[in-house]
This record gives structure tokens, sequence and C-alpha cells, in this order.
């Protein structure tokens, strides 16, 4: 009995088995935001490339399937919601708040509703995010293994395991999973939770490489100027990537107070978000959904100025409406490309005056900037 005792408190026995859960935690969470990336992107494929008869009123061209895809999503969430009995929809201010308290654990059956609402509307075409409902869904998932396994590993550590496996297998960056895990969640850096946080982090990602072989979606093809080039600019513009950013997030707060103002059903608010993306994605069709291709775009080549201003008002707007009156996703993807069309805009005020083009610097610096003042984590943004 004495043994068994000492067993249980060997500090070396205690970081093996909480290595080994955080690696079972990056397969269980891999595999779902692989199922839940790979989803999204057969959606917007199909929305992008539709055959269906388009209708060309003025510089707006409706098209069919964007109409049908998000009415379609927009009923998904409707029932989820009756289906779950979920009053609201949880996200990453959940996760960390349930880490920093120990009296109320993370609600698994809201946190799969809320996946499943974000998925819905991100396939639909609904202007949100997906890595913000990946990473609380990572929290759901490794706080449930948690209660099944009973394994002793604090709560907070494994629930920081978990965001680091979906941060990781989001974007194939286990270093940038570990920082945020440790910086957003955690708020702390020691041993013992560094191991199972680096271990679902790396798991993750070689799950993603190996067995999933996702795509990077994010390539920058540019050269990168000299860094004296660009110091100045850069400078200059972060400062109003910043502004651009609390725009951003006081936008995305209007809207939800206005929803509340109006004291509107689900459904009546579903359907001013659905209107709104008809309506917005009518005239700039690169803002609907999560962004890739558009950001692909700008950071590729230069853009015209009218197509990057378009796409940066129309992106704010429609994301404050798209979350403000009804459906669910992050705040990270539509920060990114805020960011990269904000970085590409100025890029264009400084080129006269430079030797080289600061169109790939910019739009990297925008992205980064606009992405770390929304969700507050600097260090994991860089």
């Amino acid at each position: 009995m004495a043994y068994l005792t000492a067993v249980r408190k060997s500090t070396i026995i205690s970081v093996y088995a909480s290595t080994i859960f955080g690696a079972i935690i990056g397969i269980l969470v891999s595999i779902a935001a692989a199922t839940f990336v790979q989803g999204v992107q057969f959606f917007t494929n199909l929305r992008e490339t539709s055959q269906l008869l388009h209708l060309d009123v003025g510089p707006f061209s409706f098209d069919p399937a964007i109409s049908i895809m998000i009415i379609v999503a927009a009923a998904a969430i409707i029932s989820i919601r009756k289906i779950f009995k979920v009053g609201r929809w949880h996200g990453p201010a959940d996760t960390i708040y349930v880490a920093h308290q120990d009296i109320e654990p993370i609600d698994i059956k809201t946190g799969v509703a809320s996946t499943l609402a974000a998925f819905a509307s991100a396939c639909g075409g609904a202007s949100v995010g997906q890595y913000g409902p990946l990473v609380h869904f990572g929290a759901t998932v490794s706080s449930l293994l948690k209660r099944v396994l009973s394994v002793p590993v604090r709560g907070n550590v494994v629930i920081g395991a978990g965001v680091a496996a979906a941060i990781s297998a989001g974007f194939d960056a286990p270093i940038a999973g570990i920082i945020f895990a440790h910086e957003a969640v955690v708020r702390h850096f020691s041993p013992k939770a560094m191991a199972p946080i680096a271990t679902s982090a790396i798991v993750a990602a070689a799950m993603v490489n190996y067995v999933f072989e996702l795509p990077d979606t994010l390539v920058l093809r540019g050269e990168a100027p000299e860094l004296l080039t660009a110091l100045l600019p850069v400078i200059i513009s972060s400062v109003i990537f910043g502004f651009i950013a609390v725009i951003f997030m006081r936008i995305l707060r209007g809207f939800a107070q206005l929803n509340q103002r109006l004291k509107l059903s689900p459904h009546q608010s579903i359907f001013i978000a659905v209107l709104a993306v008809i309506c917005i994605g009518a005239l700039v069709p690169s803002s609907l959904g999560l962004g890739t291709n558009a950001l692909a775009a700008l950071l590729s080549k230069p853009q015209s100025l009218q197509f990057i201003m378009g796409l940066l008002v129309a992106k704010i707007v429609l994301t404050g409406a798209c979350l403000g009156f009804g459906f669910f996703g992050g705040v990270f993807s539509p920060a990114l490309l805020v960011g990269a069309a904000s970085g590409a805009a100025l890029s264009r005020l400084f080129e006269p005056t430079m030797p080289g083009s600061l169109t790939s610097a910019l739009t990297l610096a925008g992205m980064a900037s606009v992405a770390a003042c929304v969700v507050g984590a600097p260090l994991a943004t860089v």
C-alpha cells in the first residue's frame, strides 16, 4: 500500500502520465479539427464554384447558392438551439473563465452544441471564424476526457492542453499553440503544465501533417523588403492597425447590443443576419465565410485599392451583423482578413516613396497586429 502511494506521488510518473494524457488529447482534438476544417472547405468550394444562374443588378450579383446555403445554415442553428436547449453559445472567453476557477466546470453539452453551430455558420458562408470554436471544443474534449479517465492533472492544465492542440491542428503551428495556451489560458509558464500542453500540440501537428495531410492555407509568396526599408512604415502603420482593431471590436459589440435593444426572437435576429449575408455577399463575395481565398489573394500579389477597401469595410460590417444577430463563430479569421486588407491598403500610401514593394510586409504586419489586439495574445500571434 505504501508502495502504491509512493508511486502515485512520484513526480516522474506523474509527468509521464500527464504526457500520455496530452498525447491522447492531441489525437482526439486533431481529428475533430481536421473534420471541421475539411468540412468547411468543402462547402466553401461548393459555394464558390456554383454553376447556378447569377442575377446581376447594377453592382450586385445575386448567387442562389449563397442564399440557399445561408438559409440552410440558419435553420440548422435554430434546430441546434432547440435540440440542445442552449441559451447562449460558448467560446474562448468561457474557456478562459473556467480555467481560472474551480467552481463551474465546462458545460460539455453547450460546448458540443456551440461547435456544431459554428460549423453550420462557417459552412453556410457567414462571416465568422473557425479557430475560436475549435479552441473551446478542444477544451471541452480535454475536460470530458479528464472526467472519464480521472487523470490527476489540474483542470486549467487540461484545458490548456486542449486549447494548444486546437491551435496547433488548426494552423499547423505547435509552438503557437503552446504559447497561446500558456499566454491566454493558463496565464503562467510552469514545468508541470509544459509537458501535457507541449505534447498535445506536437501530436496534433503531427496528425495534421502525416495523417490528414491538410494543406497550409497561409502561404506568403512575396519577397520581404529590407528591414531598414520596412521598419518606419511598419511602426507608423501599427498605430493605425490598433485603431482599426478598436473600430472592429466596437462594431462587433455594437451589433450585439443593438440586437439586445431590439429584443428580437432568435428566429427574427438570425433572419436579419441572413439578409446581411445575401446583400453584402452580392456586392462583395470575398467577404463571405472564413475569407481564406481573399486572404491568400492579398498575400500573393497586389490588389486594386477598390477591391481592398470594399473588402475591408464589408468584412467588418458583415462580421458584426453575423455574430451580433444569431450566427456563431470565432473572430480570429475575420481579424486576420481585416488586418491583411488594412496592411495592403496602407502599403499603397508608402510605396510611392519607397524603393521596394511593401505589400507583403505590411499585409503580414496588419494580420498580426489586428489579430493580436482582438484575441489578446500578441506572443502567440507573432
